[in-house]
């Protein structure tokens, strides 16, 4: 009952197996899976254990359907990536954000966009915002935004 509570997609999956029977989940690190299932049962995750596997736990959460997992696991994401947002990485983070729907990832990569929006101009990454039509729209609105606010502030 607690998994087809906390993670209706994963007691989807465990539906066709015998009670006893063991079932494979090969997609995920055990370590992982553990932390997700001690989650779950209501055992906290230690803050060493969210720094090192938050970006494993909120894959792994989303393909598994724990949703509040997910958004624990990608505010951890965020605070622990965030300092170390780059140019670089900052559209595959966005790109990224986007298909997983993590809100608060995309805020924060859309925050350095608009204040790196230079620096992002002229990385190699820059290119592979066209894959998405709607972000590129979005980070239009957001610079734009950001540039308004920086103008009235002067």
């Amino acid at each position: 009952m607690i998994i087809k509570v906390q993670a209706p997609d994963l007691a989807e999956l465990t539906e066709p197996f015998k009670k006893e029977s063991p079932i494979p989940i090969n997609d995920v690190n055990p370590e992982v899976f553990e932390l997700m299932l001690k989650f779950v049962y209501g055992k906290a995750i230690e803050a060493v254990e969210w720094k090192e596997h938050s970006k494993q736990i909120l894959d792994s959460s989303a393909k598994y359907g724990f949703s509040d997992l997910k958004s624990i696991a990608e505010a951890w994401y965020v605070k622990n990536f965030e300092a170390n947002l780059t140019a670089e990485n900052v559209i595959d983070e966005l790109l990224y954000a986007d298909g997983m729907s993590c809100p608060c990832l995309k805020n924060a990569a859309m925050r350095f966009i608009v204040d790196h929006g230079e620096e992002v101009l002229e990385s190699d990454s820059y290119d592979k915002l066209y894959e998405s039509r709607d972000l590129m729209r979005e980070v239009m609105k957001a610079s734009i935004r950001g540039n308004k606010k920086r103008r009235m502030l002067l």
